[in-house]
């Protein structure tokens, strides 16, 4: 599900990519001050695989299922970090924001949007 702005610039780089779409809006919730609404991506299905390179090139997203632990300066305090998934001494974490299953990560994988 996707805000307003994410929708549009969502759709806008899908179309630039050749994969024409729509943006569906859904009912979330309703209460005193009003409906609430998320968005949804509506692709053809001859070009998913395209729209799902998209999502990953856009959200800069990697397959959690290839990570591997982070060696190198830390970026947060600039410490020496060996094969590790997180900083020794500030605790900044180096896994992927999704897991392995994540049906979106799931999604984007079976559609060939890792490369």
């Amino acid at each position: 599900m996707l805000d307003e702005y994410q929708a549009q610039q969502l759709k806008v780089a899908c179309e630039e990519a050749g994969a024409e779409c729509r943006i569906n809006s859904v009912a979330t919730g309703a209460g005193p001050a009003g409906g609430h609404h998320a968005n949804m991506l509506a692709v053809e299905p001859t070009r998913v695989h395209v729209a799902a390179r998209v999502i990953v090139d856009l959200y800069e997203l990697d397959d959690p299922a290839r990570a591997e632990p982070y060696t190198g300066a830390c970026p947060a305090c600039g410490a020496d970090v060996s094969a590790a998934w997180e900083c020794p001494d500030c605790e900044l974490g180096f896994r992927a924001a999704h897991a392995a299953d994540d049906p979106l990560i799931v999604f984007l994988r079976e559609h060939r949007g890792f490369r």
